[in-house]
């Protein structure tokens, strides 16, 4: 059996070599994606205190683009990107990700005319908040690996703390819903033009 195994791995060396190279890159993944949860787990509590104070660093910018997005009805594309990226980053977002999750609930059910409970102030920081996450342009990079997601991590934290009232809010509304309502109320469709089409106002 070991003679077998050396002999095809001395006739095809280079399969040998990228199903080891493979091996690597999985093993490096899992432990970049455990190191970011934690850090992000670890940092998050210090980041709410410090996000109290003042918005974060180039947030401000996002204000009247969000104002802009929400005006023309561009909504529904956002969402979508979103939800694209909050999956590619799988779980290096920690704790984080049930926030990012509860922002576009609140934005799905506030598109469908389900949930107005909120001020129009309110609604263009979260809409601020998911574009900043959007955004390849920000403090620090997100290809720089772990810090790129610190900045982006910051600015959702001080978007949670800073309209928790409202969020609380929102929250409560939730609960009271039956599952099989919220099921499509915070469904996403196959496509932003669909879902674009599901906008009371513009029945």
């Amino acid at each position: 059996m070991k003679s077998w195994v050396f002999l095809c791995a001395q006739k095809t060396p280079d399969l040998t070599v990228s199903l080891i190279d493979r091996g690597f890159q999985l093993i490096k993944q899992a432990l970049f994606t455990r190191l970011s949860t934690i850090c992000v787990d670890n940092l998050l509590p210090r980041l709410e205190l410090e996000c109290l104070m003042k918005p974060p660093f180039n947030f401000t910018r996002f204000l009247p683009m969000a104002a802009r997005l929400l005006g023309r009805g561009r909504l529904p594309t956002l969402l979508f990107a979103v939800a694209a990226k909050g999956s590619s980053q799988g779980n290096r977002l920690g704790q984080l990700k049930d926030d990012l999750k509860l922002l576009q609930a609140l934005c799905l059910a506030y598109w469908r005319g389900e949930y107005r409970a909120i001020s129009p102030k309110a609604l263009i920081s979260v809409v601020a908040g998911l574009m900043y996450f959007l955004s390849p342009i920000d403090a620090i990079p997100d290809f720089i690996p772990m810090f790129g997601m610190f900045d982006d991590i910051a600015v959702l934290a001080w978007v949670m703390k800073t309209l928790s009232g409202e969020l609380s809010a929102f929250r409560a509304w939730r609960d009271a819903q039956r599952p099989e309502k919220l099921a499509v109320v915070e469904r996403l469709p196959a496509t932003p033009e669909l879902l674009a089409q599901e906008n009371p106002q513009k029945n």
